[in-house]
């Protein structure tokens, strides 16, 4: 049971580090085609989960406001945001079956539980960061919020594999038998 808990746990802290990989990679993906605004509202796009991408009707371009980004564009922003909503899924799982091991090691406890933590704190930014228009100072918190949750979720994978159980505590020797 104990080695099954521990090959879930490695396995959730690897598909969440990689997860979150793929979700930089996509935020300057974002950053780079100028489409941090290609979904002007939060958390929805354009007031719908599934944006209304553009149509040959339009001349390919979302006539919303604001105006002028590609389908392209859209779904660049769009997919940045479903990985993240994706990732809630092995993250809580992680967190919430590294609490549930009373053997792990503390800061296998800890470090999913902070990510957790840093995960919301991470989606307030992202949302500040689009309905604030993209100014630089929310652009830039965001991208360091999602380099220390990075971080935490590298860390708490490394504990998973190097140290995953309690430490059992000091030994006790033996009293030495007396001679007689």
């Amino acid at each position: 049971m104990l080695a099954q808990r521990l090959l879930w746990l490695r396995r959730l802290s690897l598909l969440c580090v990689a997860m979150t990989i793929v979700l930089m990679a996509l935020g300057a993906w974002v950053k780079a085609n100028g489409a941090g605004l290609a979904c002007p509202d939060w958390p929805q796009c354009y007031g719908e989960w599934m944006p209304p991408f553009p149509s040959d009707e339009n001349g390919r371009l979302y006539q919303g406001e604001p105006v002028g980004f590609t389908q392209a564009q859209i779904l660049y922003e769009w997919s940045h945001r479903a990985v993240v909503s994706l990732l809630l899924i092995p993250l809580a799982a992680f967190a919430i079956l590294a609490l549930l091991t009373p053997d792990a090691h503390r800061s296998l406890r800890q470090f999913p539980a902070m990510a957790v933590m840093l995960y919301i704190a991470q989606a307030g930014l992202g949302a500040i960061t689009v309905v604030t228009g993209n100014p630089p100072w929310a652009t830039t918190a965001h991208l360091v919020m999602a380099t220390v949750f990075l971080t935490t979720l590298v860390v708490a994978a490394c504990v998973a594999y190097l140290k995953p159980m309690a430490d059992p505590g000091p030994a006790v020797a033996e009293p030495p038998k007396p001679r007689i």
